[in-house]
């Protein structure tokens, strides 16, 4: 499915058996494992990961406070692409939750055909990131933290307007940071950018 021998791996932090049920069905019959947690410490206590793969967490448990969790996964350096899956989510916390770097936001009940399309974008873009060639490595660097947070949105497929809007900022902003990230990937539109990270 991905470049190179090494199979993505979806890691899964979701205390409801029957979401966990439901990710499983949808994934792994299309060859993408998933290793799953019932907590978040659970998760942070194994080795880092270091192959292909992306994060699916549970940021509605009771009790919690979800962003203040996925604030200490950001700052813990997971490295991987981190899809957000809530019952509770506002408009507030998902404007947050992508300020952060969040790939994306889902609201439960989950649609198995979006949650699919998630992964997939997510497992293309963990594939882009390191080991990468050094042009793509040195792009990457060059980026602000705004830019790097449109960066993702842009290669997931998000529209200007759905960027300005989870970004809490003008589509005219957005495209303006656009342009500059095309400069710096030395690329015409997205569809090149998406294809120069997924190649």
């Amino acid at each position: 499915m991905m470049r190179g021998t090494r199979t993505p791996l979806v890691f899964v932090v979701d205390g409801d058996a029957g979401s966990v049920q439901v990710i499983r069905s949808l994934l792994e019959p299309r060859g993408l494992p998933v290793r799953c947690f019932a907590q978040i410490s659970e998760f942070l206590e194994q080795d880092a990961p270091t192959g292909p793969g992306c994060l699916i967490v549970d940021l509605g448990r009771p009790g919690t406070n979800g962003l203040d969790v996925l604030e200490q996964l950001v700052a813990g350096g997971v490295g991987l692409p981190i899809i957000i899956v809530t019952g509770e989510g506002d408009v507030r916390s998902c404007a947050r939750a992508f300020k952060m770097g969040v790939v994306d936001f889902l609201q439960k009940p989950i649609d198995g055909r979006e949650l699919l399309d998630c992964v997939l974008r997510a497992v293309a873009l963990r594939a882009g990131s390191p080991p990468a060639s050094q042009a793509l490595s040195a792009a990457l660097a060059q980026l602000t933290a705004r830019e790097r947070n449109i960066f993702e949105l842009l290669v997931t497929g998000k529209t200007l307007k759905q960027i300005a809007a989870r970004c809490g900022v003008t589509v005219q902003s957005v495209w303006k940071h656009q342009q500059h990230i095309f400069n710096k990937f030395k690329v015409q539109n997205e569809v090149e950018l998406a294809n120069l990270v997924r190649n």
